[in-house]
């Protein structure tokens, strides 16, 4: 499933990347063969991915969309938007910011505004929510 700022790209307003966001479902036992299937080219750590199995998981939603003319898989709006939050909480950046105004700016009244406040409350984000969601934070503008 994609995640991260190229789901922003498609909830919201579109900038540069150079990096792309998955999830992968797989079972717990599996971890070592993906760690040491991917340890040449990225850096993975075993314990990081073993985290992953702790609850909560709020990826569960998932929605299947075209992207350049390919079924994929992808996070849901508000998904995309607490994980930009989250991100945010952990190491505050304007980007992780303006890509969640951006999503608030193109879905508007699309978002899932209960399941927003519910999640953000559980993950300490409440303040930072109510403040895209009233305009107090807004997108870049060029």
């Amino acid at each position: 499933m994609l995640t991260g700022s190229m789901a922003s790209n498609f909830w919201g307003i579109p900038r540069t990347t150079h990096d792309l966001d998955f999830v992968l479902s797989f079972e717990e036992d599996r971890v070592t063969a993906i760690v040491t299937a991917f340890e040449d080219d990225y850096a993975l750590e075993a314990a990081s991915v073993r985290r992953a199995f702790r609850k909560p998981h709020m990826f569960a939603r998932r929605l299947r969309v075209t992207l350049f003319g390919e079924p994929a898989w992808i996070a849901t709006a508000e998904d995309t938007l607490l994980h930009k939050l989250c991100r945010n909480r952990i190491t505050p950046s304007k980007r992780q910011l303006g890509d969640a105004a951006g999503i608030v700016a193109v879905q508007g009244a699309e978002l899932d505004r209960s399941y927003l406040e519910q999640w953000a409350s559980e993950l300490g984000v409440v303040a930072v929510l109510s403040d895209l969601l009233d305009g107090k934070i807004r997108p870049k503008s060029t």
